[in-house]
């Protein structure tokens, strides 16, 4: 039931964030589209808009309410038995290997946004300039490396769960 609630309270604070942050996740969508190809991201451009991030937020929202429901309705009455060492181990390894990736994107996100900034406008042309290209470089690698963070949290979070159980 723990996990189901905290893997289905994830994706539901996601799918909110989504609806409420529309324009700021197409922004971003957008922006990391460029980052990777001119092709793609003028496809992402054409077609994405903020009332398709706010509908996929209604389905995350949808699925993480269905997960947290079915989760609290197939809960076992009593305990479980002791947790294994791989059910702890592994969790807590994947978080470590997740925050050692936002660490290292962060030491060297100055690196990485002028990196992103340049990518950015050679794929983007008129789109993205100096001021404009700098600043979503900046969001972008931030963006990311928070994320990295946030599944390491949860991942020590199932770890925990496992650990102490119900």
């Amino acid at each position: 039931m723990t996990i189901e609630l905290l893997l289905g309270g994830f994706v539901t604070v996601f799918g909110l964030m989504a609806i409420i942050f529309a324009r700021q996740l197409t922004d971003f969508l957008v922006a990391g589209n460029y980052l990777i190809s001119a092709r793609r991201g003028a496809v992402m451009n054409a077609s994405q808009g903020p009332w398709s991030n706010r509908i996929l937020g209604v389905f995350f929202m949808a699925f993480g309410t269905f997960v947290i429901v079915s989760g609290a309705m197939t809960a076992p009455e009593s305990g479980r038995g002791p947790s294994k060492a791989w059910e702890v181990v592994g969790p807590l390894i994947a978080a470590a290997i997740l925050a050692l990736i936002g660490l290292v994107v962060l030491l060297s996100r100055r690196r990485l946004a002028i990196l992103a900034a340049q990518r950015l406008r050679a794929h983007a042309g008129d789109i993205y300039q100096d001021p404009e290209a700098d600043r979503y470089a900046r969001m972008i690698v931030s963006t990311f490396a928070g994320w990295v963070f946030i599944l390491a949290a949860l991942f020590s979070a199932i770890a925990v769960i496992f650990a102490v159980g119900p």
